[in-house]
């Protein structure tokens, strides 16, 4: 599932608002531009150079929506490498076709949370999400 505490509450409260149907969480994506292909983590994988593969791991996606979400943990991300990197691959993503938020945050406190949720369900419906509550 996720790594951080903000990404598991963050995952608890989209669940509870019947927001992760069709998400998956934390699942590698390998792209070249003008080119998307998934790849599952293999140490045979052998296709393509390295140096001419991206690679990504979002923290939340919805693949049938083309939604991707990271959220960024202000204590990893601050750095101004990490800023230009990150930023770099929202805007290969989105020549993909894919819409990317990157929502940072200092700590995931229960009001920080529902904040993102908030944000993160007005994105997806408005991206034609259908809740799926159990």
């Amino acid at each position: 599932m996720s790594d951080s505490i903000g990404e598991s509450n963050l995952y608890v409260e989209l669940q509870n608002r019947g927001l992760t149907y069709g998400m998956a969480s934390n699942e590698p994506l390998a792209y070249i531009r003008h080119k998307c292909v998934i790849i599952i983590p293999d140490p045979q994988y052998t296709v393509l150079s390295k140096d001419t593969i991206h690679y990504t791991t979002p923290d939340y996606w919805w693949r049938q929506l083309q939604y991707m979400l990271y959220l960024d943990g202000v204590k990893v991300h601050q750095s101004r490498y990490r800023c230009r990197k990150d930023a770099l691959i929202k805007k290969d993503l989105e020549e993909l076709g894919y819409t990317v938020d990157r929502i940072r945050y200092k700590k995931p406190t229960v009001k920080k949370i529902r904040e993102i949720a908030n944000q993160v369900e007005k994105r997806l419906l408005e991206l034609g999400y259908h809740k799926r509550v159990n």
